[in-house]
């Protein structure tokens, strides 16, 4: 025996104090990975063109719906009852209600598209940016109007980011080959301030947790690092790679701000 080792056994667990795993049936789905509600009472899934909400208990069904065409996407709002249904192929958007089988509501961009949509905060709006950004439409679930705002960056979701008190939109404009900011005020829509950023190829913008600033960070091959405005448009601080790296991770803060970055 060696010295130092443990040839002590530890005691086998007794057959009540294993763990176990309960499997529930397979259930079929195509598309979009399961989504559950805010609330964790339910789940959302789409087969082909059907929506399908169960309890998240039991997997009973307790809700389901067709759409026009096959679901790409599925988001719910807020309040744990309104779920969108994004088919992008067809640049339409439809959304439904679980407490109430009548309620629904259809989104079409017509020939703009969609390329991808999103729930408002409030629950009560949907932003859709349309096929090659031409532009932001923020839709109106409650008269059916809408608020253009053009020239977004990206078709994806970045530099879509609501503040997380949810009075305020940071918008990534490009326009004229250079990118800039737009703070827009989500209660009516309009916008309290616009400002240049000094990045070269801005890849997102994202706001502090108390909603009081907003980062931006330039992307890999930029070599700039990130920057922190004022939702004025006031540059409070940067940070600068580090060295020759030109991995954005690898940061120095200026001492005009404490900026964390990560990956």
């Amino acid at each position: 025996m060696r010295h130092g080792s443990d040839t002590r056994r530890r005691p086998a667990r007794p057959p009540s104090a294993r763990v176990r795993a309960d499997f529930s049936e397979t259930y079929k789905r195509t598309g979009p990975p399961p989504s559950f509600s805010p609330d964790g009472a339910k789940v959302a899934t789409a087969v082909d063109h059907r929506l399908v909400l169960r309890d998240a208990e039991t997997l009973a069904v307790i809700f389901m719906q067709d759409c026009d065409s096959k679901i790409d996407k599925i988001e719910w709002s807020r309040d744990s009852d309104h779920v969108l249904c994004a088919m992008y192929r067809k640049g339409k958007v439809q959304c439904f209600r679980a407490s109430d089988d009548a309620w629904r509501c259809a989104v079409d961009e017509g020939p703009a598209g969609i390329a991808f949509a999103k729930w408002s905060p409030c629950g009560t709006r949907v932003l859709c940016v349309t096929e090659f950004r031409l532009r932001l439409t923020v839709w109106s679930l409650i008269d059916a109007t809408c608020v253009y705002i053009r020239a977004p960056k990206f078709a994806d979701g970045r530099g879509l980011d609501f503040s997380p008190d949810g009075k305020f939109l940071a918008f990534v404009r490009r326009e004229r080959c250079a990118d800039s900011i737009l703070v827009v005020d989500a209660r009516d829509w309009t916008v309290a301030s616009a400002f240049a950023v000094a990045t070269e190829d801005l890849a997102d913008a994202r706001w502090s947790p108390d909603s009081t600033s907003i980062a931006v960070h330039d992307a890999p091959h930029a070599n700039k690092g990130a920057m922190l405005y004022s939702p004025d448009g006031r540059l409070l601080g940067e940070c600068e790679p580090d060295g020759d790296s030109k991995d954005p991770s690898n940061v120095k803060t200026n001492q005009a701000a404490r900026v964390g970055v990560t990956r």
